[in-house]
């Protein structure tokens, strides 16, 4: 299978993930370009994926979060990472977390070596779950091509849609910046706080 053009793809997954709509239609921005990339048959199933799945969960979450301490009053950075996992059938899934850490860079990563993890609080996300899993289903499947930026993508709009659902506690006025994608690899700037308001910036970190 050829390979894609990640600068293009990039692009496409920083867009969705500024862009306005429900998580649904964020995510077949994306797909729709992995598709006009790498045709396969195996596309049209990850576009019935419920994208919508987690939104229980991402509601509540930084509330649960804080109150967790994956989120301490004082810290300056908000990280949303995206971790793998063993399947209970042997497969790598996604998960993701939040954790804060004490400072915050809008020009570095290296923030991030900062957060403690011993205190994460965990999405549990059933949407990553069944994405990675379609993704696998078989050695003709999408695989790492699907996974990569489908993970991406989901991990920072999802990020983006829980800090969007209510103010955080006012605790947490030392927030600067927040950032999502994968802990040991590709990530996003997602935004920055005022005042406790989350304001949407999205860029490469």
């Amino acid at each position: 299978m050829p390979s894609y053009d990640y600068e293009t793809l990039f692009e496409h997954i920083l867009g969705a993930v500024a862009a306005r709509g429900t998580i649904g239609q964020r995510m077949h921005t994306v797909i729709d370009e992995c598709e006009r990339q790498l045709p396969h048959a195996d596309w049209e199933r990850m576009r019935r994926i419920d994208f919508d799945g987690d939104l229980p969960v991402l509601n509540g979450w930084l509330a649960d979060a804080w109150l967790g301490g994956a989120v301490r009053p004082g810290d300056q950075g908000l990280w949303f990472g995206l971790f793998s996992t063993g399947g209970e059938d042997g497969t790598v899934i996604y998960d993701m977390f939040v954790a804060s850490g004490p400072s915050y860079d809008d020009r570095s990563d290296a923030w991030r070596s900062e957060i403690v993890h011993d205190d994460l609080s965990y999405l549990d996300s059933v949407v990553l779950a069944e994405l990675c899993s379609l993704a696998h289903a078989s050695k003709y499947g999408l695989g790492h091509d699907a996974e990569y930026p489908l993970t991406l993508a989901y991990g920072a709009i999802a990020a983006c849609t829980a800090l969007a659902q209510e103010p955080l506690p006012l605790e947490l006025t030392a927030l600067r910046g927040a950032a999502a994608g994968f802990d040991s690899g590709d990530a996003l700037f997602i935004g920055v706080f005022d005042n406790l308001r989350f304001i949407q910036q999205v860029r490469a970190m």
